[in-house]
């Protein structure tokens, strides 16, 4: 059964066992394909001044091909890390962590809106992006960046280096979304998040 999934004795029982929601539910750790996976990762970071503040660029991989991941919303570069080894097996491999997230560092009073991030994350491009054959792989809040900034008329010579972008269920960057709220949600710190997902808040 995929992830130990527990069936209790009738044999009807619930996903993840009896107790809490995730009892027999096997650690990344545990699965020895997923482990060698993560293990392969050999990155060096590289850390970027923006107008968010210091933001962190996780580097692997050679190649006269780029690779630019972009991670989702309450999340970091960590999101690829059974990737980054494959992909750096044949490409140099960009794993940007958002401003704020991971080991990105954000600036106090930083206005945490798509179109801000989306410049951090080109200034970031424009200091380590040295090929003209790049792919932008964003997931979620990273796919909105990406569209956002084709559609964009900024930066044009670090865009015109891409070759393609792959989107993995990316948000929409032309809907509307309270602001408000955007920025609560974004503006949470690791230890918040992981509060909230303990007390089954987010």
């Amino acid at each position: 059964m995929p992830c130990g999934c527990d069936v209790g004795p009738s044999g009807a029982g619930a996903p993840w066992g009896t107790g809490s929601a995730y009892e027999g539910l096997k650690s990344e750790n545990d699965m020895r394909d997923l482990a060698a996976l993560k293990a392969a990762r050999n990155r060096r970071t590289v850390w970027v001044p923006t107008d968010a503040g210091r933001s962190a660029v996780h580097e692997s991989g050679t190649g006269d091909r780029t690779i630019v991941l972009v991670h989702g919303a309450l999340s970091d570069s960590d999101a690829w890390r059974f990737v980054e080894g494959p992909l750096s097996a044949g490409a140099r491999v960009l794993s940007i962590d958002l401003p704020g997230c991971g080991a990105s560092k954000r600036r106090v009073g930083f206005d945490y809106t798509p179109q801000a991030v989306l410049r951090a994350v080109l200034r970031v491009l424009a200091a380590r992006l040295r090929t003209r054959r790049a792919t932008w792989v964003g997931h979620c809040y990273g796919g909105m960046l990406g569209l956002a900034a084709f559609a964009g008329t900024e930066f044009r010579d670090i865009l015109g280096r891409f070759e393609r972008m792959v989107l993995l269920a990316p948000q929409d960057p032309w809907r509307r979304h309270s602001n408000a709220l955007f920025q609560l949600v974004m503006g949470l710190t690791s230890f918040e998040i992981a509060v909230g997902e303990r007390m089954g808040i987010l």
